[in-house]
């Protein structure tokens, strides 16, 4: 649950910043063994990680309501990300895998979104690499809180900076698939739940504390798997 400073805008996220190389980022795929150029370019490159755990899962949500197209599709996706990234260089295709793998999962997000999702779908633990949202239900409607962090360029000396979120949701939050929170001291997130994934925009970019910490990106449930080495 750490952070490559991601901006998120109708699913499109742009990294601002490079992350320092001692964290990292697991993603759908293992990183061992003989790995393409493409595979060893997402293994090292942590918001790369990030889009492709949710990918791998918004893929999984439409593949199970879709059925056999979204199979079909996905295997032509995989070869035009191939064809169109492989041969670049290391800079330009860490930006051509961005744009490959955001639009992706808009198209996936697409297929699968419901204006009127059931109150429950909104409710577990989402997590993406650099922050966690939980929500659930309490007496008075709905709670949410959660944690972000932001990796400094001196995380091993310093340590990261962290920011928290916590706020109340009326009961009537959860009806529709988007919803508002606000966590207090300028401190607010937009919600918008797509299939197997919740986009959140934080309405003032690094309000919630910790200097350049956002909530703003994707979140899934599943956790995923990070690495801090300063050994």
């Amino acid at each position: 649950m750490l952070e490559a400073r991601l901006a998120v805008g109708v699913l499109v996220l742009v990294p601002a910043v490079a992350v320092a190389q001692p964290f990292s980022v697991a993603p759908s795929y293992s990183c061992g063994g003989e790995l393409s150029p493409i595979e060893q370019t997402i293994c090292t490159t942590p918001f790369l990680a990030n889009l492709d755990v949710h990918l791998s899962r918004q893929y999984r949500y439409a593949h199970k309501r879709l059925g056999a197209s979204v199979r079909d599709d996905q295997r032509a996706w995989l070869n035009a990300r191939n064809a169109a990234c492989g041969d670049l260089g290391v800079d330009a295709r860490i930006g051509c895998l961005a744009d490959q793998y955001n639009t992706r999962l808009e198209a996936l997000s697409a297929a699968v979104d419901d204006p009127a999702p059931a109150a429950a779908d909104w409710n577990g633990a989402w997590s993406n690499a650099f922050a966690d949202l939980t929500i659930a239900p309490s007496d008075n409607g709905a709670t949410i809180s959660g944690s972000a962090v932001y990796i400094t360029p001196n995380v091993c000396g310093a340590g990261p900076n962290l920011g928290t979120f916590d706020a109340d949701l009326a009961a009537t939050a959860l009806t529709g698939a988007q919803l508002a929170a606000d966590g207090g001291e300028g401190c607010a997130l937009k919600l918008r739940l797509r299939g197997a994934l919740i986009e959140v925009e934080q309405v003032e970019p690094f309000a919630c504390a910790g200097h350049r910490v956002s909530f703003g990106g994707i979140y899934s449930q599943g956790g995923v798997q990070t690495t801090l080495d300063c050994g």
